[in-house]
C-alpha cells in the first residue's frame, strides 16, 4: 500500500471550528469518495417492513459480545465505561 500525503495543508472550518486535516486526503475532497452519496431513512418515515428489519438488525448486533457488536460500538461514545 502506498502512503499518501498532503500536498498543501488544507483546514476546514464548520460552524466555527476549525479541524485538522485528514492526513490521508490527497485534497480532491468528495470527488474522491469510493461509492455514491447516499442519506439515511428518517425513523418516522419508515414503513412496518423496514421498522421490522432495522430491529432485527440491532437485535443481532446486540447479540455479538466482540469489536463488531452494539456494546462495543457504544462504548466509542463513552458508554458503557
Amino acid at each position: 500500500m502506498t502512503a499518501r500525503y498532503l500536498r498543501e495543508p488544507l483546514v476546514f472550518e464548520t460552524r466555527n471550528s476549525i479541524l485538522p486535516p485528514n492526513q490521508l486526503s490527497d485534497g480532491r475532497g468528495f470527488e474522491a469518495m469510493a461509492g455514491e452519496l447516499r442519506l439515511r431513512l428518517g425513523v418516522h418515515n419508515l414503513s412496518d417492513g423496514q421498522v421490522t428489519a432495522f430491529r432485527d438488525a440491532y437485535r443481532q448486533m446486540m447479540q455479538i459480545s466482540d469489536n463488531r457488536g452494539y456494546q462495543f460500538f457504544a462504548g466509542l461514545h463513552g458508554v458503557p465505561s
